[in-house]
């Protein structure tokens, strides 16, 4: 892998200007959990547990999104890898807030392995559409996988 974990345009503190699939590995508790492997009926015992999405940010910045996400008392987060060191809230607009539960809480790793040769990704459009394609492909292969 050149550049960084994120894609071969993206450096250690500064994005690229393109998407990126990222994947996140999740603790195998996981497989308690009923709503989450609703969605896995093919697991097999001894495959991880995934989060998939898809970012305009680094991947390890999105990460940090999701894990401070789910902590008390916390509005927002600062990014640093479009060169500022800008605070941004949690909350977009329409009241949606930016992250995903289950990466957050329960989010070990970043896995490069599974998500970098993807990567970078055009626009937003083609990274939704390959977002849900790496999901499936995941599932199919014996992964438990929460993306939306």
């Amino acid at each position: 892998m050149k550049g960084s974990l994120h894609c071969s345009k993206c450096t250690l503190n500064l994005r690229c200007t393109k998407y990126h699939l990222y994947v996140i590995e999740l603790d195998y508790e996981l497989t308690k959990n009923k709503k989450f492997m609703k969605l896995n009926p093919l697991h097999k015992n001894n495959m991880d547990c995934l989060y998939v999405g898809s970012t305009s940010h680094t991947c390890a910045c999105r990460f940090k999104q999701h894990q401070l996400h789910i902590k008390k008392g916390v509005d927002g987060y600062v990014c640093i890898c479009d060169g500022t060191q800008k605070l941004r809230a949690f909350v977009r607009a329409g009241g949606h807030t930016k992250g995903s539960y289950y990466p957050g809480a329960y989010g070990l790793r970043l896995r490069p392995d599974l998500f970098y040769s993807y990567n970078p990704i055009m626009n937003k459009n083609n990274a939704m559409i390959r977002e849900k394609k790496l999901a499936e492909s995941l599932r199919s292969q014996g992964y438990a996988v929460w993306q939306h």
